[in-house]
């Protein structure tokens, strides 16, 4: 029996030993427990912000789209201005070499004209001054017309008297 009692006070600390060894599991546990609850509770938080920052990742998403959308219908309404405008483009410089014709044209024109005013001005001074001669010419004819008179109307009545006179 004491060797019983031996064996089973050795069992006894054994156990204490090992309750001891448990409790302080129990406690690394427990702590292991708290700081995993806490990491739980982190991460739960976390995931929520996650799911958060998903849904606005996704509303910024859709409005990407909606954007892109937009930007791409711009795009090609720009493009169609652009075609539209280098049509305009052509059609203006078109426009603009038959206008520097016309207006070669009308340079030559207007040397041409300037030409004929130069001459029609040296006609006139030449008629101008044929106007001057021959208005001096009409004076002189005129002068010699009342001088004709003049003698006529002497001679008309020199010859008056001399019909007049008896012979």
């Amino acid at each position: 029996m004491k060797k019983d009692i031996r064996k089973l006070k050795k069992d006894i600390r054994k156990l204490k030993k090992d309750i001891r060894k448990l409790k302080k599991d129990i406690r690394k546990l427990e702590k292991d427990i708290r700081k995993l609850e806490k990491d739980i509770r982190k991460l739960k938080k976390d995931i929520r912000k996650l799911k958060k920052d998903i849904r606005k990742l996704k509303k910024d998403i859709r409005k990407l789209k909606k954007d892109i959308r937009k930007l791409k219908k711009d795009i090609r309404k720009l493009e169609k201005d652009i075609r539209k405008l280098k049509k305009d483009i052509r059609k203006l410089e078109k426009d603009i070499r038959k206008l520097k014709k016309d207006i070669r044209k009308l340079e030559k024109d207007i040397r041409k004209l300037k030409k004929d005013i130069r001459k029609l001005k040296k006609d006139i001074r030449k008629l101008e001054k044929d106007i001057r001669k021959l208005k001096k010419d009409i004076r002189k004819l005129e002068k010699d017309i009342r001088k004709l008179e003049k003698d006529t109307t002497t001679y008309n009545q020199d010859d008056t008297r001399f019909v007049a006179t008896p012979i």
